[in-house]
């Protein structure tokens, strides 16, 4: 649904942007980050690795604590560094600044509706989260802001956030609205064909003041008008999935580190009752309509999961999927049904990132969560024992030798 529509926008318009984006950066910066990659191709690995015990980081381990396998077989640790937010110690390319001290924090709002707790979530993000050497970017389902300058203006951190907040609330009600529109027609069209709210029954369909009050005459229109409605969710929430992949590829041109905080609201689909529904089964033509209705209720994403997972592992972003859970009010008589598809897709692509996925009615909480995840980190480096160039992916494990810890990392590359 909705999730859909937001990424195909945003997928579409914004891959662009991040090259432009990563053009403007320090020309240094960003040689030394290139550099870093054409050795990470052909001399060692780097490889992002999170360690926790419980909710808290593990700080203390050395080279010695760590296993690397590569497509299953054992690979040497050259090295492994403590990254504690943009400091990395010791330095490993001479006395300059090392490519991975450098931060840019994406900021995705894939919102249907504007969320108060927003606010709340970005003022926690600035003060305690953004360094002065940060870039921010932030994702709406309209537009794309390098929020960089203006953090770096010296206004506060209240003013910032509901400078900010304000934009993504209006950005969120504008880039919707077609489809609120069409959430709000099928929770009327459920309030109809579903039990009211007094419990004293099911509503009947057929009765024709209740069907003029959606434009049809029939129950034969009703289904239709409700395919219909159906369908045009459909339309709006084809995702390309070329647009993504090309994002994540623009990305992985980004020197240092890469944070994207993926705020996704959790959406329904107002359904018909299947009471109401049972009683035309016996008429072909409603049964088929009814039946066509299902199919396409069901209908899971075409997108490659795998695919996707490898492409961001390889662009080396850390990928932090926040699930926004708080129910739908004020639908009590309408049966909803969640969808599940496209968040299941995202939740595969942070663990491949190394990234969080947490769930929360919360956008204040998740982003605390986030924060605290992407704080510290271990920066591993590895001789691969295969230097074949074959473009294929290899697969990446790490594991602790001692202790029962909870180890995320980056799920491998593509040896190009």
């Amino acid at each position: 649904m909705k999730d859909d529509v937001a990424l195909s926008r945003i997928f579409a318009v914004r891959a662009l942007v991040i090259v432009i984006f990563v053009a403007s950066l320090n020309p240094r910066a960003y040689l030394s980050s290139q550099e870093l990659s054409h050795d990470v191709r052909v001399v060692n690995i780097a490889v992002p690795v999170r360690v926790f015990e419980g909710n808290r980081f593990v700080d203390n381990l050395t080279m010695r604590d760590f296993e690397v396998l590569e497509d299953g077989k054992p690979q040497k640790v050259e090295a492994v560094y403590v990254v504690n937010k943009t400091a990395v110690e010791p330095q490993i390319l001479g006395t300059g600044p090392h490519p991975w001290s450098s931060r840019s924090f994406f900021l995705f709002f894939n919102l249907f509706e504007p969320d108060p707790q927003i606010q709340k979530a970005l003022l926690y993000f600035i003060e305690n989260v953004l360094a002065p050497a940060d870039h921010l970017l932030v994702i709406t389902p309209r537009a794309f802001y390098d929020w960089t300058k203006e953090a770096k203006a010296g206004r506060g951190a209240k003013e910032l956030s509901a400078g900010l907040a304000k934009k993504i609330r209006k950005d969120i009600l504008a880039g919707d609205a077609a489809y609120r529109a069409v959430i709000a027609d099928l929770k009327r069209m459920a309030g109809l064909g579903g039990i009211d709210q007094q419990m004293s029954g099911v509503v009947e369909i057929s009765d024709h003041s209740t069907l003029e009050s959606l434009g049809t005459a029939d129950i034969e229109q009703f289904l239709m008008k409700y395919r219909a409605d159906v369908d045009q969710l459909t339309a709006l929430r084809t995702i390309d999935e070329g647009k993504i992949l090309d994002f994540a590829r623009a990305m992985k041109k980004t020197p240092g580190q890469k944070f994207v905080f993926y705020f996704y609201q959790k959406e329904f689909i107002p359904l018909l009752d299947p009471r109401t529904l049972q009683r035309y089964s016996e008429d072909p033509f409603l049964y088929s309509l009814i039946t066509e209705l299902t199919e396409v209720l069901n209908q899971r994403s075409s997108l490659d999961i795998g695919r996707l997972r490898n492409t961001f592992a390889d662009a080396f972003i850390n990928f932090n999927f926040l699930y926004l859970t708080k129910d739908p009010a004020g639908v009590p008589s309408i049966q909803i049904a969640e969808k599940r598809d496209i968040s299941s897709v995202f939740k595969n692509v942070a663990a491949a990132t190394g990234g969080l996925d947490a769930s929360s009615a919360s956008a204040g909480y998740l982003m605390q969560q986030a924060a605290t995840a992407s704080e510290h980190s271990y920066l591993l480096y590895y001789s691969p024992s295969n230097t074949v160039r074959d473009g294929k992916f290899r697969k990446i494990e790490v594991r602790v030798k001692n202790g029962d810890y909870r180890v995320s990392f980056m799920a491998g590359y593509f040896a190009n």
